[in-house]
């Protein structure tokens, strides 16, 4: 009888991993997986930064830039729709 329950309390966790880890996730995250770049930006990003490699000043400065944008766009993204804490990408892509 406590494996029965030990197990259903192990699925019954599990079950909720999803939700659990979209609880940690901050919300720009959520909406740029939700939402990822299109290849072709996402492609010039990695050149980009790639490029920089051999200014690790100028690498860091591009990469923290970046970052900043792409916190905005989540930001902008998610002005008209709130995005609650359980919310995961998938979620936010559907609406």
């Amino acid at each position: 009888m406590r494996h029965f329950i030990l197990a259903l309390a192990v699925a019954t966790c599990l079950t909720g991993c999803d939700r659990m880890q979209a609880a940690f996730t901050p919300i720009p995250e959520k909406v740029n997986a939700a939402f990822p770049l299109p290849d072709e930006v996402d492609i010039a990003r990695t050149r980009l930064l790639a490029a920089l490699e051999g200014d690790k000043a100028a690498h860091d400065r591009a990469a923290t830039h970046l970052a900043q944008l792409m916190n905005a766009r989540a930001l902008a993204c998610s002005a008209s729709t709130p995005v609650g804490r359980f919310d995961t990408a998938a979620g936010i892509q559907r609406r």
